[in-house]
């Protein structure tokens, strides 16, 4: 059975060129195609946001901010961290990898 996991990508890629930019999309580009079918969402980038907890609402836009997901089916975390650990975005920062849990409403 498949289950599903959302990659979680904190860390802000920096480009030294326009070209260094467009290698690291070709390379993204490479990585999600070579997940065929195990690419569920490729999802997308976001910007910097806000934190919100019972002791207030703060700026999210540290070095090792959230900046995007994807998500994924796998057999189980194992092999989820094992297409996660070809993802060009380690260059940049961290990928939490996280089992999406099924629940009834």
């Amino acid at each position: 059975m498949m289950n599903k996991f959302v990659f979680a990508y904190y860390g802000e890629p920096h480009f030294t060129s326009e070209a260094a930019g467009k290698k690291y999309m070709a390379d993204w580009r490479e990585w999600v195609k070579s997940l065929g079918t195990a690419s569920v969402d490729r999802g997308v980038p976001t910007k910097a946001g806000k934190t919100v907890s019972t002791h207030g609402v703060k700026d999210a836009d540290g070095k090792d901010r959230f900046t995007g997901y994807s998500i994924v089916q796998a057999v189980s975390l194992d092999e989820a961290v094992k297409l996660a650990k070809g993802c060009p975005h380690l260059k940049h920062g961290t990928i939490g990898v996280h089992e999406v849990m099924q629940m009834e409403m």
